[in-house]
């Protein structure tokens, strides 16, 4: 990132530069959540429950998109709180839900590195080691991959980051940490990730 300017730090919190991540993806027994991004439905829905290894603490995250393209994220701190009783207040159709196994079938980890403008308009996080567990114990890493995310107050393709990553040839694709690990590791289908895990297998495989 030596093409950054001056006025971009690395967040630092307690000496710490990198930080550990964990996430619990919860789906019906269908994975009817994951077939809704992978059909495209503009409605769809995912939760997760999001833990900060390094501070300990863990928040629910209902991430919702409707028919006109709007993306609503809410996030609630578990800690202090039992989890179920949290997710039953939060969750609508909860009932509905459970009736089709809904639960947990994702467990991700990662690490991560989060680079901020001083007018904190916008910051780049940087995600390493990404990890994947299947309810059934089946598992899967990247050792290579590496995926960069810009988060923005508000849209801007001449900003800082932006033009960085434009000049380190850096393109922007859509991309779920959540699709990427179910369609590797579950019997369901995936033709729409094929091209890109085609991509990321390439980066795996660069010696």
């Amino acid at each position: 990132m030596q093409s950054l300017p001056k006025d971009i730090h690395v967040l630092t919190i307690d000496d710490k530069q990198q930080f550990s991540y964990a996430s619990e993806y919860l789906d019906t027994d269908q994975l009817d959540f994951y077939l809704l991004h992978h059909n495209q439905r503009k409605n769809r829905l995912k939760i997760r429950i999001r833990h900060y290894l390094d501070t300990d603490t863990r928040f629910l995250e209902i991430k919702e998109k409707n028919n006109r393209g709007t993306t609503s994220k809410t996030r609630h701190e578990i800690n202090g709180y039992l989890e179920d009783d949290l997710i039953a207040e939060h969750v609508e159709g909860l009932e509905k839900l459970e009736e089709s196994g809904f639960g947990k079938k994702l467990f991700t980890q990662f690490d991560r590195i989060t680079l901020v403008n001083e007018s904190l308009s916008e910051r780049l996080t940087i995600d390493t080691n990404l990890s994947f567990r299947s309810i059934e114990d089946d598992k899967i890493a990247y050792k290579n991959l590496v995926v960069f995310e810009l988060k923005q107050l508000k849209s801007d393709r001449y900003s800082t980051f932006y033009n960085a990553l434009k000049t380190m040839k850096i393109r922007p694709k859509s991309f779920s940490k959540y699709c990427l690990g179910i369609s590797n590791l579950y019997d369901i289908k995936q033709n729409r990730f094929l091209q890109q895990q085609r991509e990321i297998t390439k980066i795996e495989n660069y010696a």
